[in-house]
């Protein structure tokens, strides 16, 4: 149901929060959110070499954020959102191992998802605020899967499995082939192989927005028979052990996407891209038409913890394309082409029960692909406008930071606890977040992630 409910304008001091990140100029932002898990498991060794292990756990997850527009002193509510959802999971697996060189596993997983979604936000044309989204529903997910590990001597080992994925919100089955590959060719040379087919739901909330068909006057579902998000997974490793505490990795992949949902009146919009900013797509009438392809080369030095230290270097290069409705290939939103890690750290014994550790990390990556603005139309409209024929064709800068951080572990008998402090972005290099429109000064202005942030942390394991 829709419901349209005047909004006046009402008068309070409330502060900009572009100021405080992630947030646009003239809006006052409240976000809260709250998570909670608990499950139970049950493992039982039976004879002739069987195990089942059964777990049943539940989850919720609940999140609300109200936007205000601020100017000067007035401020107009223009979004309510309220989002909730429980999870009940019931997962069972019976292995058996058959002999030194074979294992046999089967098992099964039901999901259970309980929704809850409230979407209103202010119309300016009619001064109006219109509930777009008011739902509360029931999803079901059932998997049951095999797998079969096989090892052929000294040399050969392949992991093979079948996963069978049936959703009842739309009634489609999925089937998914897996085959792993792995040839000790010998002691200090290895090379993998894989290929697999994997299937992935919507955002839940995706399936229930609405269109309105003037028609019948009325707004209807138009994505609850969305397909499954399907991809093709190809990889191809090798692996040299120079000596026992240092490595070295290289591995290349292919992924091709289809089944992407896409919108034939925005046809420049894709699923793939979600995620890029907070929030989910408001997208109706979504069809599962769209395509997309990743593919790259990643790199890893490792060192062992060993004589005190270890270090980890990562360096990933790589494509990532999409095509929309228009069948036109673009980059895609998170298409920074190469992210390079650095993680080095150092823990020294200062007695039985103690130890001092230190760890610095550094990220390099490709800044973020945006959507130019498209500064005429938005001074003519009075508000943003992106230009979409160019999606994601422009690049901000590059993405930087530098952690370091040093602290204290204590080990007890039953549990240890660990002091520290966590020195965030020592550098204070302020990677873009975004950019985007100021319409009352007719320019576009940068909104930031976090600079330097100092923390102390206390936490104990049991």
């Amino acid at each position: 149901l829709v419901e349209v409910t005047p909004i006046p304008t009402i008068r309070r001091n409330l502060d900009d929060t572009v100021a405080n990140q992630y947030n646009t100029r003239g809006v006052a932002t409240d976000f809260g959110s709250d998570l909670g898990v608990i499950g139970i498991t049950n493992l039982q060794n039976l004879k002739g070499n069987i195990r089942i292990k059964s777990t049943l756990s539940w989850q919720t997850a609940k999140s609300v954020a109200k936007l205000d527009s601020i100017d000067n002193d007035l401020f107009v509510p223009f979004v309510r959102n309220n989002q909730g959802e429980n999870k009940l999971s019931f997962t069972t697996q019976l292995r058996k191992k058959i002999s030194a060189n074979d294992n046999v596993s089967i098992g099964v997983i039901m999901d259970n998802y309980k929704i809850s979604y409230i979407d209103s936000i202010y119309d300016n044309d009619y001064r109006r605020f219109v509930t777009s989204a008011d739902i509360n529903g029931k999803l079901m997910m059932y998997r049951t899967y095999l797998q079969w590990y096989h090892k052929t001597g000294e040399k050969v080992t392949a992991y093979s499995g079948l996963l069978f994925q049936f959703f009842g919100m739309n009634k489609e089955l999925s089937v998914e082939p897996r085959l792993g590959l792995k040839i000790d060719v010998n002691p200090k040379n290895t090379l993998d192989f894989g290929f697999g087919l994997h299937s992935q739901t919507q955002p839940k909330v995706e399936y229930f927005y609405q269109e309105y068909d003037p028609s019948s006057e009325r707004y209807n579902l138009t994505n609850e028979d969305l397909g499954f998000t399907k991809s093709m997974h190809l990889v191809a490793g090798y692996q040299y052990l120079i000596n026992k505490n240092f490595r070295i990795k290289a591995e290349g992949y292919y992924q091709h996407l289809y089944n992407v949902p896409v919108k034939e009146s925005f046809p420049e919009f894709s699923m793939i891209n979600t995620g890029d900013q907070f929030g989910i797509p408001r997208e109706d009438s979504l069809l599962n038409k769209g395509t997309g392809r990743n593919y790259g080369l990643e790199l890893t030095a490792e060192k062992f913890l060993n004589n005190d230290w270890y270090f980890l270097f990562t360096a990933s290069l790589f494509d990532s394309k999409y095509r929309g409705f228009d069948n036109i290939w673009r980059n895609t939103a998170f298409d920074g082409n190469y992210v390079l890690n650095l993680l080095g750290g150092y823990e020294h014994r200062l007695g039985e029960n103690s130890t001092m550790t230190a760890d610095i990390r550094t990220v390099w990556a490709g800044g973020k692909r945006y959507t130019p603005i498209n500064v005429i139309q938005s001074i003519r409209q009075g508000e943003e406008v992106r230009d979409w024929s160019l999606a994601y064709s422009e690049k901000y800068g590059d993405y930087f930071r530098t952690d370091l951080r040093f602290g204290i572990r204590i080990n007890r008998k039953k549990f240890s606890h660990e002091w520290a402090v966590d020195l965030q972005n020592i550098t204070g290099y302020k990677s873009i977040f975004y950019q985007a429109w100021d319409p009352k000064e007719h320019e576009i202005y940068t909104v930031y992630q976090q600079g330097f942030l100092p923390m102390l942390l206390y936490r104990i394991h049991f």
